[in-house]
């Protein structure tokens, strides 16, 4: 005995092809929609939101929102301050030579002009330190994926100056 033979429902096919089609032809924009996206994040690993953390006491003291300017330049403000028990809740630059004197830290642009100079590295910036009112050279390398940011601020050369590692941030702004 033979099996039976089964047939095409052309009805069924008929009625599904459209739907087929047009998940056929959405399908790859939506992918390429997708890897644009992924593409743009992966090639500037650089603006969001960040960590600043002091190197000596390992605490976090500072959000700092890193931004592109419509220039191609970079520029960081100071989201969210981290203050510790009796100190001024409301801190300002009373060190800041410049518009930013007397200003509140909260809200505060400290990097400044910063430029992308290869795939993970920025620097031809400047980094405002609002404790003393010092502004220093900066050149920000990318680690670990787009995880950790190696901030240096320096004085002349790279050499004579001081690194910070901020991370990707991981608490919520209120």
């Amino acid at each position: 005995m033979r099996a039976p033979v089964e047939r095409c429902n052309i009805h069924a096919m008929h009625s599904s092809l459209p739907l087929l089609l047009r998940v056929l032809l959405i399908s790859p924009l939506l992918l390429l929609k997708l890897s644009a996206c992924l593409a743009a994040n992966l090639a500037d690993p650089l603006p969001g939101l960040w960590e600043q953390v002091d190197e000596k006491s390992g605490k976090l003291q500072a959000l700092i929102r890193i931004v592109e300017h419509p220039s191609g330049r970079y520029q960081g403000f100071v989201e969210k301050l981290f203050i510790a028990a009796g100190e001024d809740p409301q801190p300002r630059c009373e060190d800041c030579t410049d518009e930013r004197k007397n200003q509140p830290v909260l809200g505060m642009r400290i990097i400044s002009e910063l430029k992308r100079t290869g795939t993970n590295s920025f620097s031809d910036g400047e980094i405002l330190d609002p404790d003393s009112g010092d502004t220093y050279r900066l050149k920000i390398t990318v680690m670990d994926g787009g995880g950790k940011l190696d901030v240096r601020g320096f004085i002349g050369i790279s050499l004579f100056g001081r690194s910070q590692v901020w991370l990707r941030a991981t608490v919520q702004v209120r």
